[in-house]
């Protein structure tokens, strides 16, 4: 028994449970051991029976139970020897329900008189914490009635901790006391035993198995200390000592706390010491240390007017009307940088009360006002609007926020409407204003319900005549104006409509200018810049759709119009001109339908019967034209901005809205039957038939499968398609791509159809995956009499096939990468499936998604990627020949920017010597991807010592050669190479790199002159670097 063998416990409960024993019987069994002389003998006897009593089941107890045992270990209380096992005892009692309020309070006066908490270490003072939170808790009126008695014995027990986990229980403890117990006489013990502790300054110390965190103390005790308005006498003089002479975070722990405590402390005890705390805000708001320390201030500023204005009323003398006084003094001179500050209180004061924003609102605005209009004040018109613009900003704010209601009866800014309106007009006419007064007008537009709509009128117009698209002066405050009217817009979306979109539809030209004329392509560039900001709205976007749909059939008609004309001109530049042209305008509705996609718009459905019929109709009578190189809508990136649209709006479709579309689709691109998906918009067309998957279909018409693809892409799993045999079409696919695609917009317009198709509807297609996916490695891939365009044609297929399964984690897609891995050694293709085996991961990311409705599942590629990453490593280990050691270093490279760094980290020694031996790969992208990997290893560096540092001078030199410009670059791995160069002297020793900064200066030197602007910024930066670098 004396040993405590947690097996002979377990068969005391067991038989406590079945009732073989009683917990009375085992106090007599324990009687010689209760009362033995020997200490040890006695505590471990009390021990045993409050083990049990923690692990017994309750409805073994009984009311006597509790009785002789709360009896008991009140005794063993006594014995200084068994206090600690008798607490252990009385805590599973205190939540037992038997337990009366009577033995509650018994307990309490017990462990008041024979348990001395300071002689105690942490885990038993816990446990007394935590009898006091459960009595307390269920005995509170008890515990009430024992008054002075318990105030006194708990300021006792609390007085002098420390220990975090017994400071959470007693903050929350002392939080209920002083709501519910008279503490009248015992609030300066109170406060003795809470603000102690104020500020916390606790920090956890590395893993804490309690996990208590610095948040929970503070909340904690802020919690008590907000008890209670009795502690507002003691505890204000003291908070305002902390602002006095405290750091920063002090600081700022300090006016958060007073943000919270004085509406409990009431306005009495505020106003006796308003004065002295608007002396310590007014300092951290203008002087601000750090903008944090100013937006608490800020706040509990707020909260002090609050507090005292609770009440509503009109009468505001006293702090208010002081504070707001004290900011007009301020405001005097508002070109000065405490003019910002003074806007900020006021801005404060306005978010209070609705009467102290009358106030505050009555003061200033005439104020500025009268500033403005002042001749002798023209100069600082600018910073007078902006301190408007401030009062602005805050009202809408209140007006906008969770006082809403109640800011809105008062109507505030009602009386100065006109005021406003005429200064803010005036300074969008100035330009030295322009910027303050249309950022004011923003706010008041912002202002629910405060312009009418002939005022909303006048902010157009106003507006307006900064959007003069002929005018380059003003394009920094395009944004800014754009921002007004697409915030009328969503008031009164007509205004716009009316007065803004006439402006710059008008402006828009019917065709392009000359590929040359620079301005003018800058002007029809900047319309179609602000139409794609402001007509997001449903009733805007439908304008945008219907004006830009004419200028496109403007557009293509020009085009044929001249090619007509003029049969031996220079149609290849007018074209071009117009291509670009259309271009834009078709990437104008795509991004402006990714807008109302991602807003959630509804509207965006019913272009399905409007814009697309058009865009169908536009393309497929180019295709079919008899002279389809003198068509705008035949270039292939017209095709590919078009898809870019038809693909947004049949993704959003219902599945029944989808199937609608799909027939159409499929009959036209199968069948020829074009009536549907242009809605019988298609003209005649000379009786050329359109059937773009015909073998010998002219290259106009295979562009278009870009279009059928877009549309499929979109689809979801659920919608049902009209194809005979789902194995069929994709083989049928598969062979036009191999035989038929001329260009990369039709070779990638099929792989993603394959893809899409395989991904969704993998079910129907096992003789594709079985047979026909076999035969196309058999066939095409393997056979080195094949030719190797068309092998490598084959390999990209492949890839995409493989992808398709693998997101869904089909067990095919193994074996399409196992397969991969055997061509590693065949010399006539090895590079490009390297290429293939590491792109993988990366392909098809913005095809096969979710948003798409593609079947992925989770962790498809870190799978993919933990598997593949040590075969490369592998197989470039065991390989003789250099050439397929190049092989296996070009799959790596191409796989290495897709892998996360930590499943590679462990790797590191034996990667580096590869990844450097890749910075000399013929591919740019290749070696662009290992020195971005180079750079997130560098700035790593502390986690692994010496790996960069050991390979130092290898690695500069080869990056140094690689961000100089030459046919065997780019802008991106030039970018990278010196972004790396720049890390190093960050994250290595000087004493290992001094010897090459002669050197890489020098070098750097000739990169400025690169032609590339990004890369000369990134030169400059890097070259700064090294030149900081000492030891």
């Amino acid at each position: 028994m004396a040993t405590h063998r947690e097996n002979e416990l377990a068969d005391i409960i067991s038989g406590i449970a079945s009732g073989e024993v009683t917990l009375l019987n085992l106090i007599k069994s324990l009687g010689e051991y209760l009362t033995a002389t020997e200490e040890d003998i006695r505590a471990k006897g009390v021990g045993l029976l409050s083990d049990v009593l923690s692990r017994c089941p309750r409805e073994k107890v009984t009311r006597q139970h509790v009785n002789v045992l709360v009896a008991f270990y009140i005794a063993k209380l006594e014995d200084t020897d068994t206090v600690i096992p008798s607490l252990r005892g009385l805590l599973p009692l205190a939540s037992f329900p038997q337990l009366g309020a009577a033995d509650a309070v018994t307990i309490v006066k017990a462990i008041f008189a024979h348990v001395t908490m300071k002689a105690h270490v942490v885990s038993t003072r816990h446990i007394v914490f935590k009898i006091f939170d459960l009595l307390l808790s269920r005995y509170c009126q008890a515990l009430k009635e024992m008054g002075d008695e318990f105030l006194s014995g708990y300021v006792k027990v609390a007085e002098g901790e420390k220990d975090p986990r017994n400071l959470l229980l007693s903050f929350a403890m002392i939080r209920v006391i002083a709501i519910e117990f008279d503490i009248g006489t015992h609030v300066d013990n109170l406060y003795d035993i809470t603000f102690c502790y104020f500020p916390i300054t606790f920090k956890p110390p590395p893993n804490d198995p309690y996990g208590i965190s610095t948040e929970q103390l503070q909340q904690a005790l802020l919690s008590a200390m907000t008890s209670t308005p009795l502690f507002g006498p003691v505890a204000l003089p003291l908070f305002i000592e902390k602002l006095s002479s405290s750091a920063g975070h002090i600081k700022r722990d300090t006016l958060r706390t007073l943000e919270a405590c004085l509406p409990v402390y009431g306005p009495a005890i505020a106003l006796r010491h308003a004065s002295q705390l608007w002396e310590v805000f007014k300092i951290e708001v203008f002087i601000p240390a750090d903008q944090e320390t100013e937006a608490c201030a800020l706040k509990a500023t707020q909260s002090l007017l609050r507090t005292l204005y609770a009440e509503a009323t009109d009468d505001l003398d006293g702090p208010a009307t002081e504070i707001c006084h004290e900011c007009l003094k301020v405001l005097r001179e508002p070109e000065k940088n405490q003019a910002q500050h003074a806007i900020k209180v006021l801005g404060a004061c306005i978010a209070t009360t609705p009467a102290i924003a009358r106030f505050a609102l009555s003061q200033a605005i005439p104020h500025l006002i009268d500033l403005f209009q002042k001749p002798d004040e023209i100069s600082y018109r600018a910073p007078i609007l902006a301190c408007i613009t401030g009062i602005l900003m805050a009202v809408r704010d209140v007006s906008s926020g969770d006082d809403a209601q109640k800011y809105a009866k008062e109507a505030l800014l009602n009386p100065y409407k006109e005021q406003l309106m005429g200064a803010l007009s005036a300074g969008v006419k100035s330009g030295s204003c322009r910027r303050p007064a249309l950022e004011g007008m923003l706010q008041l537009v912002q202002i629910p319900s405060l312009l009418t709509s002939e005022e909303l009128s006048r902010v157009v117009n106003d507006v307006n005549e900064l959007l003069d698209p002929s005018s380059d002066d003003i394009d920094d405050l395009r944004p800014n104006a754009l921002g007004v009217l697409l915030a009328v817009s969503k008031v009164m979306p007509k205004l716009v409509e009316e007065m803004t979109l006439p402006l710059l539809f008008a402006a828009l030209p019917d065709h392009a200018p000359p590929i040359d004329s620079d301005a003018e392509i800058a002007q029809y560039q900047r319309i179609l810049s602000s139409l794609s900001t402001l007509c997001v709205q449903p009733a805007l976007f439908d304008t945008l759709v219907i004006r830009l749909s004419t200028k496109l059939d403007l557009i293509c008609s020009h085009v044929r119009r001249v090619h007509a004309e003029t049969p031996s001109g220079n149609h290849g530049a007018v074209r071009e001109a117009n291509a670009a042209y259309a271009h834009s305008i078709l990437t104008v509705l795509d991004q402006v339908l990714k807008k109302k996609i991602e807003l959630g718009h509804v509207d965006v459905q019913k272009h399905v019967e409007r814009l697309v019929p058009q865009l169908y109709a536009l393309f497929i009578q180019a295709a079919l034209s008899a002279q389809s190189n003198a068509e705008v809508a035949a270039e292939p990136r017209t095709v590919s901005a078009a898809a870019g649209i038809i693909s947004s709006i049949i993704r959003t479709l219902s599945r029944e809205g989808q199937e609608k579309f799909a027939s159409t689709l499929f009959a036209a691109y199968y069948s020829g039957n074009v009536a549907g998906i242009t809605d019988g918009r298609l003209k005649p067309s000379d009786g050329i038939p359109f059937s773009p998957f015909a073998g010998g279909s002219p290259s106009s018409q295979k562009n278009l499968i870009a279009l059928f693809s877009a549309a499929v892409i979109g689809l979801r799993k659920e919608t049902k398609l009209q194809l005979a045999d789902a194995s069929d079409t994709l083989t049928a696919l598969l062979q036009w791509y191999l035989n038929d695609a001329e260009n990369d917009l039709q070779a990638e317009a099929a792989l993603h159809t394959i893809a899409t198709l395989l991904n969704k509807h993998v079910e129907e297609a096992d003789t594709f995956v079985s047979t026909h996916r076999v035969a196309l490695w058999n066939d095409v891939v393997l056979p080195k009499h094949v030719s190797g365009d068309r092998r490598r044609k084959a390999i990209r297929a492949w890839v995409w096939v493989t992808k398709a399964l693998l997101v869904r984690h089909h067990p095919g897609a193994q074996h399409c990468v196992d397969s991969l891995f055997t061509l590693l050694e065949d010399e006539d293709v090895n590079w490009d499936v390297a290429k293939a085996v590491g792109g993988i991961s990366s392909i098809g990311e913005d095809i096969l998604n979710k948003k798409n409705y593609a079947v992925v599942r989770i962790l498809y590629a870190q799978r993919f990627l933990s598997s593949t990453l040590p075969r490369i490593l592998e197989g470039y280990r065991l390989s003789k020949e250099p050439r397929q050691q190049i092989a296996y270093l070009a799959a790596l490279t191409s796989l290495i920017k897709s892998v996360p760094k930590s499943m590679y980290s462990q790797d590191l020694p034996t990667l580096m010597p590869l990844l450097l031996r890749g910075l000399d790969l013929p591919d740019v992208e290749m070696r662009a991807n290992v020195v971005e990997t180079l750079i997130s290893i560098s700035t790593d560096e502390t986690k692994e010592p010496g790996l960069i540092s050991e390979h130092a001078s290898t690695i500069v030199t080869a990056l140094l050669k690689n961000c100089l410009p030459n046919d065997m670059s780019s802008t991106r791995l030039r970018v990278a190479a010196l972004r790396c160069l720049g890390a190093l002297p960050h994250n290595i020793r000087y004493d290992i790199l001094h010897s090459l900064k002669p050197v890489v200066i020098r070098q750097l030197a000739r990169v400025l002159d690169d032609p590339k602007r990004a890369v000369r910024k990134e030169a400059v930066d890097t070259r700064s670097s090294w030149y900081m670098f000492h030891g």
